[in-house]
């Protein structure tokens, strides 16, 4: 952000009068010819000098109304002389809010000058957090907070919203013993009930259902575990995971008997997050019992990261909209890309196809 005090007002010239006797002039002006610069007769008296220019006080005159002001306070523009009021009216700077004159320093923000009690009051951005004016880089997050870049390294970022965590923008927030930091406003739907959580986990699977992507249910088994838990079952180093599926099955004569399917997610995530997550996961266990074994990575998660927005959709509100957006921002070559891959497809040929390219294909069709 650019704001610039300076001096809005130029300096007020004053003319220079100069007084001599009428024979003392007279004889200057028979030497020297002093002749007025408007009228062009001889000035036999008082005179005014401006730019190395004579005239008489009467003719030296403001360009816009011919009022006198050799004797006055004046201002130059483009060449040409104006009093005050008629330099005001034309040519003063005007504050961008207010519309009064700016006499006095004033301050310019984004090519606009404002009166410093206009911008102050009404018109600077002001840090969310400290309420200070911001004077240099202005920081924002996704609900359009702004704050100090030094805030950034104050204060906690919370792990589901992004907001910073502290009184004035989440009425604080707490730290998960395995180092989540999680605001108060993600607390208040926060899942950590197991029995909440299997309600959630069946309602992703039923809006599921309605796109045509069936997932019994009677063969899952739902975990709420902590990330540290988490990283020890799934052998994963991703700091991030919040989520994995796992499998048993009974094989008899190389075919498959039964499958059981465990799911575990973290506690404590917002209640959107959860069932995003959820949805997700399903998609996993669609895809053990329909898709082709062992497809692509990108395919595979991918359609798992379309699940949770199929989901999403279904939920109203500024957080389901928010983690739409953060799926389709998501820069990762697997989940990030392989999401807006399975976008694309699912666009140009629908939901069924694309179920029906899964159960048959292991890698995206070509031009996708």
């Amino acid at each position: 952000m650019n704001v610039k005090y300076r001096s809005i007002r130029l300096l007020a010239l004053f003319a220079v009068i100069l007084i001599a006797s009428v024979f003392a002039i007279g004889e200057s002006h028979a030497k020297n010819k002093i002749v007025c610069e408007y009228c062009g007769e001889v000035i036999r008296g008082q005179y005014v000098l401006i730019d190395g220019k004579y005239y008489h006080p009467i003719h030296f005159k403001c360009a816009n109304c011919g009022t006198p002001i050799g004797h006055t306070k004046y201002f130059k523009k483009d060449g040409k002389y104006y009093c005050e009021k008629c330099y005001d009216s034309l040519f003063a700077d005007r504050c961008a809010h207010c519309g009064g004159i700016i006499k006095e320093n004033g301050v310019v923000s984004m090519g606009k000058a404002y009166h410093d009690s206009c911008y102050q009051k009404y018109v600077a951005t002001r840090c969310d957090i400290c309420g200070e004016i911001i004077f240099d880089n202005i920081y924002a997050d996704q609900w359009g907070n702004t704050f100090h870049q030094k805030h950034l390294q104050e204060l906690n970022q919370c792990e589901y919203c992004g907001r910073l965590i502290c009184e004035q923008l989440t009425s604080g927030g707490m730290t998960y013993d395995d180092g989540r930091h999680v605001c108060n406003l993600c607390r208040q739907t926060a899942i950590d009930n197991i029995a909440e959580a299997k309600i959630l986990l069946d309602s992703a699977r039923t809006l599921l259902g309605l796109e045509g992507i069936d997932i019994p249910g009677h063969k899952i088994e739902l975990h709420l575990i902590d990330r540290d838990s988490l990283k020890n079952i799934s052998h994963e180093k991703d700091a991030l995971q919040e989520a994995l599926t796992m499998y048993r099955r009974q094989m008899s004569n190389d075919l498959t008997t039964y499958r059981d399917f465990d799911i575990y997610i973290l506690h404590g995530m917002p209640r959107d997050h959860f069932l995003s997550v959820a949805a997700h996961e399903l998609m996993h266990v669609w895809q053990h019992y329909n898709a082709v074994p062992d497809n692509n990575k990108a395919l595979r998660e991918g359609s798992c990261n379309y699940a949770s927005y199929l989901v999403l959709q279904h939920i109203q509100g500024d957080y389901s909209r928010f983690l739409i957006f953060k799926l389709s921002k998501n820069d990762d070559p697997v989940y990030g890309e392989g999401y807006r891959r399975v976008s694309k497809f699912v666009k140009d040929n629908g939901i069924d196809y694309w179920l029906y390219h899964l159960k048959n294909q292991k890698d995206f069709p070509a031009g996708y």
